[in-house]
C-alpha cells in the first residue's frame, strides 16, 4: 500500500471516528432530555417514582454509571483519535488534509459536560419527586404525586 493510500485511510479512520462521537453524543442527549421531558411532563411518571423509590435510585445510579463510563469512552476515543494523528503526521505533512477531523481535549470536556448537565438535571427531578412526596405525601384517595418544585 502506498503512502498516499495510507493517508486516505487514516483520514477515512479519523473522520468516521468524530462523525461517530459526535452523532453519538447528540442521540444520547436528544434521548436524556425526553427522559426529563417525560417526567417534568407526565403526571404517572412523577407517580411511578414517589411510589418505586428503589426504582428511582436504581436510575439514579444508572445515570451516574452512564456518564462515568461516557467520560471514559470519550477518551478512549480521543487517544484512538490522537494516535492516528500520530501515524499521519509520521508519514508526512498531512495537517491540510485532516485538521478538520480533529478533536481537542477541550471539546471531548465539552460533550462530556453537556451530558453530564442533562443528567444532574435529571437526577434532582428524581430526588425532588422523592422528597416532595416524603414530605408532603398524597392525601387518601388521591393518585397524583405533588408536582415538582
Amino acid at each position: 500500500m502506498e503512502d498516499s493510500e495510507i493517508v486516505l485511510e487514516l483520514v477515512k479512520s479519523l473522520s468516521a471516528y468524530r462523525e461517530d462521537f459526535i452523532s453519538h453524543a447528540y442521540s444520547t442527549m436528544g434521548f436524556l432530555l425526553l427522559i426529563l421531558g417525560w417526567i417534568v411532563t407526565s403526571k404517572e411518571a412523577r407517580l411511578f417514582i414517589s411510589q418505586n423509590h428503589l426504582t428511582a435510585k436504581a436510575a439514579i445510579l444508572c445515570l451516574i454509571l452512564n456518564n462515568i463510563a461516557y467520560a471514559v469512552l470519550s477518551f478512549v476515543v480521543l487517544g484512538r483519535m490522537r494516535s492516528i494523528v500520530q501515524k499521519l503526521d509520521s508519514i508526512g505533512d498531512y495537517k491540510v488534509l485532516y485538521g478538520h477531523h480533529e478533536m481537542s481535549t477541550w471539546s471531548i470536556w465539552t460533550y462530556i459536560g453537556m451530558q453530564t448537565s442533562v443528567g444532574l438535571v435529571i437526577i434532582f427531578v428524581l430526588v425532588s419527586v422523592i422528597r416532595k412526596n416524603q414530605i408532603d405525601p398524597p392525601q387518601s384517595g388521591e393518585n397524583s404525586p405533588n408536582i415538582v418544585g
